[in-house]
């Protein structure tokens, strides 16, 4: 009924629209005032933002495609890790910026473009630990970090909503830039190179889930929650479209078969589970700070990166089946808990203990199909159970929740 009603409201607003919209003149401060009053949209600056993601997402992805002894080695686990943590701590750094404070200024616009620049640069020597390609990692660094940096402290300046805690994110922000700074110049130096290394990565590591350490200062007043969890679903619909590109070799002319439809039924399940989630279940109007949801959308995006790559794998001779597919259910299982970690924003949070047992279940016998067949068909068959068991409880959770929204 809340969401009827928003819809309702919406709706009726279109044609005060051209009303409310400010004067060319308005202040900074009143422009964010508006914007916050009418609710924050998804710019197309920010969807033109998503899109150099596709091209970091698919050089990661790539990645995670060396293999030595049929399997992939811990090493390059490791590399892979890093390397996602740095693309989305950057995407999670300047989303969150759009979604508190952003109103389209043209120097919000630049450094945007600036980082866009940035990204596809660093996309392509992530995957080398060689001393130059690692210290023009750490200037790269520093620039997209110094300039979301210089963004919160603009923002401090105005004096309006939040002023404060952008005071706070710009200097905790600029810390990782010194950081980069002095692993650099170790580097450039010749002198504890190691310890340079070390630098590098400790502030990747620490970087990308600075949020969560600091989660107190986020003031839940000027978080735009429903413009949150739209970026988080485009995000999410990228790295399907990675899936998408690697099933696609399913459908040759000649090679159509079971196992083509069964794959793109999974996806379909997965991507099915998601939208129920965040479509039906999340309560879009909570009054948040949106930590759960961010760092879950990690887990979700490394998941089906797990997925997608066992299921290219396992198609081939050569490889270790045994490995590949014990990696896709991992990444099964790993994007359905990160789903349910979302459960905190659901408009009616109750778990039912035959809901709960359900999942466990359809899991299990799922996973037990897995790790027994040991083979592509057996692997399928497995993440059926696992997808489809687990979308018929998401499925019937969101009529619940309709049910319960209908009386209230």
């Amino acid at each position: 009924m809340k969401r009827l009603k928003n819809g309702l409201d919406k709706f009726l607003s279109i044609g005060r629209s051209a009303s409310s919209m400010p004067p060319k003149s308005c202040s900074v401060v009143d422009r964010e005032t508006m914007i916050r009053q009418n609710g924050k949209e998804v710019s197309l600056l920010e969807l033109f933002f998503d899109l150099v993601f596709v091209y970091a997402m698919s050089k990661i992805t790539g990645i995670l495609e060396t293999t030595a002894e049929g399997i992939i080695t811990p090493y390059t686990f490791f590399i892979y890790y890093v390397s996602i943590l740095v693309v989305l701590q950057v995407w999670l750094y300047q989303t969150n910026y759009n979604n508190r404070f952003s109103a389209g200024r043209w120097y919000e616009n630049f450094i945007m473009a600036a980082n866009m620049m940035s990204i596809l640069f660093v996309s392509n020597i992530l995957h080398r630990t060689d001393l130059q390609m690692t210290n023009t990692f750490n200037r790269v660094m520093i620039v997209m970090l110094g300039g979301i940096s210089f963004l919160y402290f603009m923002q401090s300046r105005n004096n309006g909503v939040g002023s404060g805690e952008s005071r706070t994110f710009s200097y905790l922000i600029f810390s990782f830039v010194i950081i980069y700074a002095v692993s650099s110049g170790l580097i450039s130096s010749g002198a504890c190179i190691n310890i340079a290394f070390f630098i590098t990565v400790a502030g990747i590591f620490t970087g990308a889930f600075l949020p969560a350490f600091i989660r107190r200062n986020f003031d839940t007043s000027i978080v735009d929650f429903p413009h949150l969890t739209e970026r988080f679903e485009l995000l999410i619909i990228l790295s399907f479209g990675e899936v998408v590109i690697s099933v696609g070799e399913y459908f040759l002319p000649g090679k159509i078969s079971l196992a083509s439809v069964a794959v793109f039924v999974v996806i379909l399940l997965l991507f099915g589970s998601y939208v129920i989630h965040n479509h039906y279940l999340i309560d879009r109007e909570t009054d948040t700070r949106g930590i759960v949801l961010m760092f879950s959308h990690y887990a979700l995006v490394i998941s089906i990166t797990m997925m997608t790559v066992g299921q290219s794998f396992i198609r081939y001779t050569g490889m270790n089946n045994k490995f590949f597919t014990v990696l896709i259910l991992a990444g099964v299982i790993m994007f359905f808990m990160a789903l349910y970690t979302n459960s905190v924003y659901y408009e009616h949070r109750m778990w039912f203990l035959g809901e709960k047992l359900g999942i466990l279940i359809v899991t299990l016998v799922g996973g037990a199909i897995m790790l027994y067949a040991m083979s592509g068909y057996g692997c399928l068959m497995g993440m059926i159970v696992i997808s489809l068991g687990n979308f018929g409880i998401l499925l019937y959770k969101g009529r619940q929740v309709s049910c319960f929204l209908m009386k209230v």
